[in-house]
């Protein structure tokens, strides 16, 4: 093929790292430094930094006694299901996991009993750890065994709490390694797995220290995002790399604009990762209480997982001001690229007026994006062009090898770090030296961050008994809220609510997933 030419591929800064397995990186000079915290209205837990690491340490030695003689999955991966609400618990649980040498797959407590079977086959875990939130009935007819948290540290508590050799390990780690399996959902109605490796981690946190560091006074930093959700991975193990103090919040805490405020205003939080629906929450309720400004101090707001559009981020600066050093980051990525693999900062509202949209922005470090179309021709500037991404962020494929389809080999390549193409399926144009998001031609949406499939949600409605046909469509709310909307058909001699469709779709789809409005038409 001829050369790329400029205007079609949009090239990161190329900056040598050295990748490792996290466990490598941390550093306990700060033993007696808090590490976790856990908030919550009825509790207040601390966890420091020489508890983590003996803990972990002793936790792993149990993880691995119980995974090792189950082996590896098809993948020869050693994977381990979590089954946890987001607690200081689960955060001992997927450390040790790593020392054990194993990579974690997490499960909402909440998941439908079809989508945590399904997850089980497919992903083959040796174990399973789950705490009290999850019922263990859900696992038995998978076969893998499974062990509550509360047992797990009972039997870690006899255990030595020095760092583990490395035959006491399930496998020598390495930067290749699997450390993260998070599951999507997809156009056939079955989730994939995503097989994430340390090194694609590593790209994507040390740009991330490398951008925007941390500041002497930056002490405490905030996990809120769903550990099924690719953003939650740097949200967690960035802070913790660096030595600060993880603020983990409740789910009830979450949902409430007024208590989420009250928390970072408390903690003195300067950073925050949120999806745009979540900022506007926080901007009306801030907006209600405009004679005070409990947030001066969080400066750095990066919003991914949905679109961010301009009135949002104008809204944002009417209330921030543009003269004050706040910043408004729009990320962009999925899982399979480590969540984001290109990004703009908008320090100023007059950044708006470059732009007929909110810009995506350019590629991180080690990474390159390709405009291309239907022939994998590279398009012209301004016209758009399908996504695609090559560079150290990629994941290693899905779990299986399957959606095979989504990554080739790159015909552009002139290095091995770029060797592998995914196929995002967005649509982009290059304007003005940055990436401009242009939707899809697909069925896949953003709700609340997490990616949707439109076709997903459909079979599971036209499957319901009595359905005669469906459609599901998304849309927003004048709030900007996103949605989806099922009109359904069902049989002439049939009786259906749409309260009976929403019950029935809880036993295969998750909670983001549920139509919010359902609509009933008899055919006569």
């Amino acid at each position: 093929m001829d050369l790329l030419p400029r205007v079609s591929v949009v090239t990161g800064k190329q900056i040598p790292f050295a990748a490792a397995p996290l466990t490598k990186q941390f550093e306990f000079g700060t033993a007696d430094k808090t590490a976790l915290i856990y908030y919550d209205e009825t509790c207040d837990v601390r966890v420091s930094y020489a508890e983590l690491e003996e803990r972990t340490n002793a936790m792993a030695r149990a993880i691995a006694a119980h995974a090792r003689p189950y082996g590896p999955n098809r993948d020869q991966d050693y994977v381990i299901s979590v089954c946890m609400q987001p607690t200081h618990n689960t955060l001992i649980a997927l450390l040790a996991i790593w020392k054990a040498g194993a990579s974690y797959v997490p499960m909402e407590p909440s998941f439908p009993q079809r989508r945590i079977t399904h997850i089980l086959k497919d992903a083959q875990p040796s174990l399973i750890i789950y705490d009290d939130t999850a019922n263990p009935a859900m696992f038995k007819e998978s076969g893998v065994p499974a062990v509550s948290f509360d047992e797990l540290s009972l039997e870690a508590s006899a255990l030595p709490a020095d760092r583990l050799n490395e035959d006491e390990t399930l496998v020598q780690t390495d930067a290749d390694t699997i450390a993260i399996v998070l599951y999507t959902s997809g156009s056939t109605g079955i989730p994939k797995g995503v097989r994430l490796s340390y090194s694609a981690i590593c790209n994507r946190l040390w740009w991330q220290f490398r951008n925007f560091p941390y500041a002497d006074t930056e002490t405490v930093c905030v996990w809120k995002t769903a550990l099924t959700f690719v953003d939650s991975v740097c949200e967690i193990w960035g802070p913790l790399l660096h030595g600060r103090s993880l603020l983990i919040l409740s789910r009830e805490t979450i949902k409430d604009p007024q208590k989420l405020v009250q928390v970072f205003a408390e903690y003195q939080v300067q950073r925050l990762v949120l999806v745009p629906t979540l900022l506007r929450s926080i901007l009306m309720y801030l907006s209600l209480n405009s004679s005070e400004r409990p947030l001066q101090h969080l400066k750095l707001w990066v919003c991914s997982g949905e679109t961010l559009s301009k009135e949002l981020a104008l809204q944002f600066f009417r209330y921030f001001g543009d003269r004050s050093g706040y910043k408004l980051g729009n990320f962009y990525g999925s899982t399979e690229v480590m969540g984001d693999v290109t990004y703009y900062v908008l320090e100023k509202a007059e950044q708006l007026d470059m732009f007929p949209t909110v810009p995506i922005g350019v590629p991180l470090d080690n990474c390159i994006v390709y405009l291309l179309d239907e022939e994998m021709n590279p398009s012209r500037e301004s016209e758009p062009g399908e996504i695609w991404v090559s560079g150290r962020n990629l994941a290693k494929g899905y779990v299986g090898g399957q959606g095979a389809e989504k990554f080739c080999d790159n015909p552009y390549a002139a290095h091995p770090d770029f060797g592998r193409l995914y196929r995002t399926g967005d649509f982009g144009t290059l304007h003005k030296g940055v990436i401009l998001y242009e939707g899809r031609t697909d069925s896949q949406v953003k709700i609340r961050g997490h990616r949707v499939d439109l076709q997903e949600v459909e079979r599971a409605v036209s499957a319901i008994q009595d359905v005669d046909k469906a459609e599901v469509l998304y849309y927003r709310l004048a709030s900007g809220n996103a949605e989806i909307l099922a009109f359904v058909t069902i049989k002439s001699d049939a009786r259906l609510s749409g309260n009976h469709i929403e019950v029935t779709l809880r036993n295969s789809l998750t909670n983001y997933m549920i139509p919010q409005v359902s609509f009933e038409v008899n055919l006569y």
